[in-house]
């Protein structure tokens, strides 16, 4: 099924090898692979259940796969009642076809958890964990301190360091907005939130004055087991839209939803990038990716998607719900300063309210997309919820893959050197599909 994406030329190949599963249900018949100009893209008709998640999935969950093996992580948050909360991580050593028995992460965590592995299979996990009953601003309870945290394995998921707590210069407002990068040696890692306690107004219990706090940063240089001080980034972020952090070699950088006062049509929200320059602490200028014009009196709750490939092109992922060109664009940039003119992947006029965007460069150079489109009810209106996954190659046209669009919200990617792992959430299951990538 396509829901308007822009579609390509594609090749019809012979689908290779079933994904077996824990417990597994199985949608659809085999689909043709596209290809996107160089890469051939086999797609598993199967579709595994990974967990059933207990309280059901509130946030999106997280996905990723070493580059030069077999091991999968899935971490994701669970909610068992309305005291309990934690990360949960699965390990699969099989390219996605068994995953081991779930490890426990945390306590009184909230947001999304975020991983990152290496080249050389080292994995990274973070979570933001609260102080429940502590309020910085006693009118206001979303004024919970929170704190970042950080552990990693050497081994593959067997064992992991204890989590170190990433050093603030002060504490923030709970913050449900964070990024995660490694560099692909695993020796910087940076880590990148929204630091409430600088929104206008904070600390007065005047909720409704919030409109733009600043993007703070942390670097480490020695693997995550230090951090440097934090560094605003950023003065003006979209305080409640997910930033993505990448590097470019041993350059760091953060892709987020900026913010600018606006009148009466609402403030602009137009996707951005900040670079660092130099060192660990010298940060570029924020620079606009695209000025969509798109302007909103509240927050559309929409995160921004960013990878760099091996060349060094950084795409940029985003939803924009400007009138007259609403829906998933992505442009790309070799500098972080100057980007192409956007790619439109397809229209939507719906705001997919906390479907945070992801990118996944896979091993043969495609570029992975995901979104979420609606169905449309008989009579017109908005129905279910559709995930999809597009496809960018060599060609810089984005294909719309068949075999992976299916009914569910919150999609992710990751990709290793000749698969790719396609995670989304429907009502209270994961699921996973996986599709093979050559060179044509």
């Amino acid at each position: 099924m396509n829901d308007g994406g822009n579609t390509g030329p594609v090749r019809l190949v012979a689908v290779v090898g079933l994904l077996g599963v824990l417990a597994c249900s199985c949608t659809g018949t085999p689909s043709a692979p596209v290809v996107a100009k160089s890469p051939t893209v086999s797609v598993d008709s199967h579709v595994s259940t990974l967990a059933t998640v207990q309280g059901g999935v509130g946030w999106p969950p997280a996905i990723a796969a070493d580059p030069t093996s077999n091991r999968v992580y899935v971490a994701w948050m669970s909610f068992p009642n309305n005291t309990d909360s934690w990360v949960q991580v699965a390990v699969s050593a099989d390219g996605g076809r068994t995953f081991g028995t779930p490890i426990r992460f945390g306590a009184k965590t909230e947001q999304m958890p975020l991983l990152a592995v290496t080249r050389d299979g080292t994995v990274f996990l973070a979570w933001t964990h609260w102080a429940p009953h502590r309020l910085l601003d006693p009118k206001s309870s979303y004024s919970n301190p929170a704190w970042l945290l950080l552990t990693r394995s050497d081994d593959g998921g067997k064992t992991w360091t204890k989590p170190v707590t990433v050093p603030t210069d002060r504490y923030s407002n709970e913050t449900y907005f964070t990024s995660l990068a490694v560099s692909s040696d695993g020796s910087r890692v940076q880590l990148a939130w929204i630091d409430y306690a600088s929104i206008p107004a904070f600390g007065t219990g005047t909720d409704s004055r919030r409109q733009a706090g600043s993007m703070l940063a942390s670097v480490s240089a020695d693997g995550g087991r230090t951090f440097g001080a934090p560094q605003e980034i950023a003065h003006s972020s979209c305080v409640c839209c997910t930033p993505t952090g990448f590097f470019d070699g041993q350059r760091g950088g953060v892709a987020f939803r900026g913010w600018e006062q606006g009148g009466k049509s609402g403030d602009l929200r137009n996707p951005t990038v900040v670079m660092m320059q130099s060192g660990l602490t010298s940060w570029g200028a924020p620079v606009t990716v695209h000025n969509d014009d798109f302007r909103l009196k509240v927050c559309p709750h929409m995160g921004i998607g960013s990878a760099v490939d091996p060349s060094g092109r950084l795409y940029v992922e985003w939803w924009t719900g400007a009138q007259g060109r609403a829906g998933y664009w992505f442009a790309t940039s070799k500098d972080g300063r100057a980007f192409s003119a956007p790619t439109q992947l397809a229209p939507l006029d719906v705001d997919p309210h906390g479907n945070d965007l992801t990118v996944a460069i896979d091993g043969v150079g495609g570029v992975w997309m995901p979104g979420v489109l609606y169905t449309t009810k008989a009579g017109g209106g908005k129905g279910t919820s559709q995930v999809h996954y597009w496809l960018v190659g060599s060609d810089g046209v984005p294909h719309d893959v068949p075999g992976t669009t299916a009914d569910g919200q919150f999609p992710r990617v990751a990709a290793s050197s000749n698969h790719v792992y396609l995670l989304w959430v429907d009502q209270n299951r994961l699921l996973l599909r996986r599709a093979t990538v050559s060179r044509s």
